[in-house]
């Protein structure tokens, strides 16, 4: 699959809230103290400790095989976001 230029959850989300014309979501991480704490008691929570590399690490696509043997070029990311707020909001109108 084709992939448009890296950004952040944190940078996307802020888009999306912009295209909206939603005031921007707080967005944080939850301290590796407090989670090693919730799964002592939380199965479910323990879970991410398998996990952790995805939210430690980052994923990095590289799709330039794709785009030479089939010719896919990505989708840019504000437009993909804009036309998923535009999905939403016919949704919520409907």
């Amino acid at each position: 699959m084709p992939s448009a230029e890296p950004t952040t959850q944190r940078e996307a989300l802020s888009q999306m809230a912009l295209l909206a014309g939603a005031p921007a979501a707080k967005v944080g991480r939850i301290p590796d103290v407090a989670l090693r704490a919730i799964w002592l008691v939380s199965p479910l929570i323990r879970e991410l400790g398998e996990t952790a590399p995805q939210r430690t690490c980052p994923d990095v696509l590289h799709s330039s095989a794709a785009t030479e043997v089939f010719g896919l070029r990505p989708t840019p990311l504000h437009g993909g976001l804009a036309a998923t707020v535009r999905w939403w909001q016919g949704r919520v109108a409907a």
